[in-house]
């Protein structure tokens, strides 16, 4: 009430201006407060819009990941503020959107600068925002194509001589370094052999044996001196008798994949001789290459397959070349066909040691000489000699014919190994090869025969060496 009698109080307005109030002379105190506030407001509305259209404008662009691996996509986005339209400038049209905001998938094959240009009624703005694209990473030196294994591109057929020294034969196997690099010096000077294959123990490895790894990592180092590629082969044969792989296995591979994942000159023999059989597993055939490449759990215990180690070597980002031997041993290829492994630079490995049912032409073209049309073989370990195991009497006209098929199918010949009756004449004979004698016939005798008595495929092997292996670097 107070208030309200001085709002209706009239105010005489003698201003000239006023004209059409003039004649009034007087107007109440609340219609010139109404009338001033709404001059006020319509004022402000013209500052602000007036303060808008003069308002430069921004725009902000960003990449998602401001570095990339070659190949890969990266996402860029851009905002702008006062602005009408945008553009890209550079490189080209990066995108065809001209909104004030908006984001595109670019896939750069090297570093790239991109450029946006926006506009707005107070002029032009823009922004830029650099992807670096990381260099590929060469491709591996040694690779696989149908059935050949290539080394930077070109056929490659690999050979090697076995190294017992850290598989566990020897129950000191650090005494061992010193005559395996004498080994290894006569498999490059005269053997002429590429690669020196290592069987090693994983439970050494994984258990971290004092001076295990160390000493591996010595004599791989030694082979590379020599220009020669190494075959780190793991075996159970003489420690646990471990028939297939299994968890132990996995770790071992990890370990040695984390150690050699980046030296192309490492190759990994995934298990020695898988010898588990029909019986193992209560049925065929089928059965036993099914538990080969998928793993499973029989009355034996629980084991992991062999693409089981080719995916969880590969996840390590590994590329070395992988070889998985076949069943029975390795002796038999026979259903690879439709058990074959996912995953790259898988080469497939067999033993033709000359036994029983895997001595003659007809069993090779079944258990490996059909399925090497198709991917690459490798007969990584071969030998003979006149004792108790590895010995057939009809070894001086087999072992040509063998070596004859192999060579046939572009199959490369690993040999065990630089002992005294196999294939030299003496235990340090490193460079005299046995050879046959055809005037003297091939026994089996219960005792090994050793020194210059004994006869042997050495030479033969040197000759197909010679004739065939890529040369080491």
């Amino acid at each position: 009430m107070f208030f309200g009698k001085y709002l209706n109080k009239k105010i005489v307005l003698p201003l000239p201006g006023f004209r059409d109030f003039a004649k009034r002379r007087e107007l109440p105190l609340y219609q010139l407060l109404l009338f001033i506030a709404v001059l006020a407001i319509i004022g402000g509305v013209i500052l602000f819009r007036g303060m808008a259209i003069s308002a430069k404008p921004t725009v902000l662009s960003k990449a998602s990941s401001p570095s990339i691996d070659h190949g890969q996509s990266d996402t860029l986005t851009w905002t702008s503020k006062n602005t009408t339209s945008c553009k890209a400038t550079s490189p080209g049209q990066w995108t065809t959107s001209t909104s004030t905001h908006g984001l595109q998938v670019v896939k750069p094959n090297s570093t790239t600068s991109y450029a946006i240009r926006c506009t707005g009624a107070a002029g032009t703005t823009a922004s830029s925002v650099t992807v670096k694209v990381d260099a590929p990473a060469p491709p591996p030196l040694y690779t696989t194509s149908g059935n050949q294994i290539l080394e930077d591109g070109q056929p490659y057929l690999p050979s090697d001589i076995t190294l017992f020294g850290l598989s566990g034969v020897a129950a000191n196997w650090s005494s061992t370094v010193q005559t395996d690099e004498a080994k290894m010096n006569a498999a490059a000077s005269f053997w002429h052999v590429n690669s020196i294959r290592m069987q090693v123990q994983p439970d050494l490895v994984n258990n971290d044996t004092p001076g295990y790894l160390s000493t591996i990592e010595q004599e791989v180092g030694y082979a590379e001196s020599l220009g020669m590629n190494v075959i780190i082969s793991a075996q159970y044969e003489y420690t646990t008798k471990q028939q297939s792989p299994q968890a132990d296995t996995v770790t071992f591979w990890e370990t040695m994949a984390g150690v050699y994942g980046n030296d192309d000159h490492v190759w990994f023999d995934m298990f020695n001789e898988p010898s588990l059989d029909t019986t193992d597993v209560g049925g065929t055939q089928a059965d036993l290459w099914n538990l080969w490449r998928n793993g499973g759990t029989i009355p034996k215990g629980t084991y992991v397959g062999m693409q089981t180690l080719v995916d969880d070597i590969r996840a390590t980002g590994a590329t070395n070349l992988l070889l998985a031997q076949g069943v029975t041993g390795g002796k038999s290829l026979a259903l690879l066909g439709s058990y074959e492994l996912s995953g790259s630079g898988i080469v497939y490995v067999i033993h033709t040691y000359l036994k029983s049912g895997y001595d003659t032409p007809a069993d090779w073209t079944t258990d490996w000489a059909t399925i090497a049309q198709s991917v690459p073989v490798f007969d990584d370990e071969f030998g003979v000699h006149e004792g108790p195991d590895t010995c057939n009497v009809n070894a001086p006209t087999l072992v040509p014919e063998l070596f004859n098929m192999l060579a046939a199918n572009n199959i490369g010949l690993g040999g065990w190994t630089l002992g005294d009756g196999i294939m030299i004449t003496g235990e340090t004979a490193y460079t005299s090869p046995t050879s046959f004698n055809p005037s003297v016939p091939f026994t089996c005798p219960a005792t090994a025969i050793t020194g210059t008595d004994a006869q042997g495929p050495g030479s033969l092997m040197l000759q197909f060496w010679e004739r065939y292996s890529s040369p080491i670097r």
